[in-house]
């Protein structure tokens, strides 16, 4: 956990790594793990194009947007920070049940942060992925961390 914050890896490898090492012991003790990622691409891309030379403001946002998500989740969850417009969660012990609820929560928070952003983005919306295991694609998980890596 690079940055010193609990819970929040700033590599995006190392939170791989992490998640499978989750991902063994959810095998091993027959316990549910989820994970999601969250997709800004398309607001980063209007924030680029707003203000082209203000990497500044942009990082700002990116921060306030990584604040949200972490309030968004338990302590015991774990998030990794945003590199390539991309962040991951990762929900220990939380069925595909509650990482649905944890997106729809999250989803709501940051709306709400859309809408104060006023009219830089209207209409963006942000993408969240959701793999659970157990589930009915066990190997959904393992694919979302080859995407969110590489």
């Amino acid at each position: 956990m690079a940055d010193g914050l609990e819970g929040v890896f700033s590599d995006h490898k190392e939170f791989a790594s992490f998640v499978r090492h989750e991902l063994k012991r959810s095998e091993r003790y027959c316990s549910f793990v989820s994970m999601l990622t969250v997709r800004i691409d398309r607001l980063s891309d209007r924030l680029k194009k707003r203000y082209p030379a203000d990497t500044a403001l942009i990082s700002d946002y990116f921060a306030r947007i990584a604040e949200i998500v972490r309030s968004s989740v338990r302590s015991t969850d774990v998030v990794s920070d945003i590199k390539r417009d991309t962040m991951g969660l990762l929900l220990i012990e939380t069925p595909q049940e509650g990482a649905v609820a944890v997106a729809n929560r999250l989803s709501g928070n940051l709306s709400e942060f859309l809408e104060r952003l006023g009219g830089i983005a209207p209409g963006v919306d942000l993408a969240v992925d959701i793999a659970s295991y157990p589930g009915r694609d066990n190997a959904a998980i393992r694919r979302m961390l080859d995407e969110f890596v590489n």
